[in-house]
């Protein structure tokens, strides 16, 4: 339910010229976290408050949930930062995949990307700490469709010349 003055925050509203921010980091949910749900609620409503203009929850897999809000919005995402999990290090070990690649691919992470205007974000940043919100800027929207991963790791679905991302990956419901 929306509280009074809230509004609702879609994710087929980013526009070239916003920022991209994610609420947490991100990758390697498997080893259990994703059993320790922390719905991102105050975060969405600070949030949709605080300028967003397009919103939704990671928990298929950063790269594939960017995706979907990129074609939602008929816009390009750039992913400049990933903020990667400690876990998604752990799990690393274990599966012989970067840290980088969980990051994108793993699901379950049930943190929030959001866009917000470059002046929205200058102007709340500071805010954002001081109310408890947990926010880092990770890339922008550009004109132009897809997302895009400068530097992912070969095989990780990036072309090596485009690096425009081409795989699926993360969580394909009915799959």
């Amino acid at each position: 339910r929306l509280a009074p003055g809230d509004r609702v925050v879609a994710r087929d509203r980013a526009r070239a010229g916003q920022v991209i921010v994610l609420t947490g980091a991100v990758g390697g949910s498997s080893l259990g976290r994703h059993l320790d749900i922390i719905p991102r609620v105050e975060a969405g409503r600070w949030l949709a408050r605080n300028g967003a203009r397009a919103m939704m929850d990671v928990s298929d897999g950063l790269a594939l949930d960017l995706s979907r809000m990129a074609r939602a919005s008929g816009v390009r995402m750039v992913l400049e930062r990933v903020p990667i999990h400690a876990d998604a290090h752990r799990l690393s070990r274990r599966t012989g995949r970067s840290a980088l690649e969980h990051a994108l691919a793993d699901g379950e992470d049930h943190e929030l990307i959001a866009t917000l205007p470059a002046r929205a974000w200058a102007r709340c940043c500071a805010q954002a700490c001081a109310a408890g919100v947990e926010l880092t800027v990770i890339g922008r929207v550009e004109a132009g469709a897809g997302l895009f991963v400068p530097g992912a790791p070969a095989g990780s679905g990036a072309s090596a010349t485009s690096v425009r991302w081409t795989a699926t990956g993360g969580w394909i419901h009915g799959a």
